[in-house]
């Protein structure tokens, strides 16, 4: 039997992924291949993480004290809307680009 990635990480003396942070990721991936037919890796998606951290992403609304949504460019050239969550440093999920009425 395999050890699960957490439990992997604490024999080799890393940190594990907090279990929210590490479903945020995975939520965020999957919208991002729903939504845009992108399937981001992961150095992708820390690439997208830099362009909001670095401010080339553009602002679009604060959602709460922790949540904003930015627009960011996908590694294809794809305008893509996204949710981040800075307590965690995480994206959250990948919104439609246009808004519904």
């Amino acid at each position: 039997m395999s050890a699960t990635p957490a439990r992997a990480a604490a024999i080799k003396g890393t940190t594990a992924m907090r279990p929210k942070a590490h479903s945020e990721r995975a939520h965020a991936m999957r919208r991002c291949s729903e939504r845009y037919g992108y399937a981001l890796r992961e150095h992708e998606y820390h690439g997208i993480i830099r362009q909001i951290r670095d401010g080339t992403a553009e602002f679009q609304e604060r959602q709460s004290h922790r949540v904003s949504v930015f627009f960011v460019r996908l590694p294809d050239g794809q305008r893509a809307r996204v949710v981040y969550d800075r307590s965690r440093g995480e994206l959250v999920s990948f919104l439609p680009l246009e808004l519904r009425p």
